[in-house]
């Protein structure tokens, strides 16, 4: 008994370590960012981002006005988020570098779009 006790108490510790350095690599993205889409000059919304470990929620700002977003983000640095605008969904995917962001956007009405942003 007192050896099976040691051997949970072990795997216990080990498993809450596992977490928490699995957790510690995601990507901290969290604050406010400004997205260029390459190909539509009068489009340069905004976004800000709230983080809680990999999930994602916040605010789009764009021209037709600010839009509850929800995403998540992976220990790979990969992004992906979508806002609703009207019954459209606005999705983005890309990836993380430090304070920039890159990768294609979904947009109704145009098309597949690539998409920078910094924060």
């Amino acid at each position: 008994m007192f050896k099976i006790s040691h051997v949970l108490a072990i795997g216990s510790v080990l498993s809450i370590l596992a977490t928490s350095v699995a957790c510690a690599q995601v990507p901290h993205i969290e604050g406010d960012w400004k997205m260029s889409i390459i190909g539509e000059n009068n489009l340069s919304p905004t976004y800000t981002l709230i983080q809680k470990g990999n999930a994602l929620t916040g605010t789009f700002r764009a021209p037709m006005g600010d839009l509850p977003l929800t995403g998540t983000i992976t220990k790979d640095n990969k992004v992906n988020f979508s806002a609703k605008a009207g019954g459209m969904n606005l999705k983005f995917a890309g990836t993380v570098d430090g304070k920039t962001m890159k990768g294609v956007a979904d947009l109704p009405m145009k098309g597949r779009k690539n998409w920078t942003a910094t924060k």
